[in-house]
């Protein structure tokens, strides 16, 4: 049986990761990204990326389709820390979408990086 920590060493060989400045500078340049928040509803409600969906991790495969259609388009996944979305972004590969992205430090590092959020209403 593999621990958590082998198998995120086995998503990182994988799933490449990007900081929260360069996922920034790629949303104002335009790129077309996908962004996905894997977290639970209510973490979502208290702060999330102005680009983001929310489809939390228990969903994601079964959800992800409706969301990108095409397996091509680059996809950024983030959680509170990186780690579940790491695993998310594992199982996105496995699946078949081919540019999948883990955001490094997740929402975390995204807001102590002074990175713009909203809240839901």
């Amino acid at each position: 049986m593999k621990t958590l920590k082998e198998m995120l060493a086995e998503a990182r060989q994988v799933v490449p990761e990007e900081g929260p400045a360069e996922v920034a500078k790629r949303l104002e340049a335009g790129d077309k990204l996908v962004i996905i928040d894997v977290r639970d509803p209510d973490e979502y409600r208290d702060g999330h990326l102005e680009a983001a969906s929310n489809i939390s991790r228990g969903f994601l495969e079964f959800r992800v389709g409706t969301a990108v259609s095409d397996p091509s388009t680059p996809i950024v996944l983030y959680c509170q820390t990186g780690l579940r979305s790491m695993l998310a972004a594992k199982a996105l590969k496995e699946l078949g979408y081919s540019t999948v992205i883990n955001l490094q430090g997740g929402y975390q590092k995204w807001v102590q990086s002074g990175l713009p959020t909203v809240k839901d209403q």
